[in-house]
């Protein structure tokens, strides 16, 4: 199964705001560069349906999520568009239980996810946990509708690619002929 790995349904937890944020920081910075390593093709991101426009959204649940319609109403439409161009599989999910039923039935080597800090930090300990190189950006509004997430960082974020190490230059032996 390759570097892939599958991850499980969890326990739930309860942590305070400030205690999360230092929790996605960590795990942020402890998984950064296995993270840019992977090719976007073998990573997911996960959108809240929170960021949905309460009022006008014409998204309908499937299988796998909501199916955004691409109205422009809401912010997930170009990050969607942004992270499918790059070769994320993009998955709007209602919780955290969600995520897990999907990550439960595919084969996936990194994970990007967008959420209230609760959320956030609960999903990224049990991706981390089952091996998942994982990434988190918080909600900047947050409040379980019409909730935003900075998009300029999160766009950041699905483009970053690993530097490669530069080669070094031939060495040539000239002959002093």
């Amino acid at each position: 199964m390759d570097d892939k790995a599958h991850i499980s349904s969890p326990s739930g937890c309860s942590l305070d705001k400030e205690k999360n944020t230092e929790i996605i920081s960590f795990i942020n910075h402890q998984n950064l560069e296995k993270f840019k390593d992977i090719p976007p093709e073998d990573k997911v991101l996960f959108l809240p349906h929170c960021m949905q426009n309460s009022v006008d959204c014409k998204a309908e649940q499937g299988e796998f999520g909501y199916e955004c319609r691409h109205c422009g109403k809401c912010d997930i439409s170009i990050i969607k568009r942004t992270a499918e161009e790059a070769g994320y599989r993009v998955f709007i999910v209602r919780c955290g239980s969600m995520m897990y039923k999907i990550l439960s039935r595919i084969e996936v080597s990194g994970v990007l996810g967008v959420a209230c800090s609760l959320e956030l930090a609960e999903g990224m300990q049990k991706v981390a946990a089952a091996g998942i190189p994982t990434q988190g950006v918080l909600l900047c509004k947050d409040g379980c509708k019409d909730t935003k997430v900075n998009v300029e960082e999160l766009l950041d974020i699905l483009q970053q690619r690993s530097t490669p190490e530069p080669k070094p230059a031939p060495f040539v032996i000239e002959s002093s002929a």
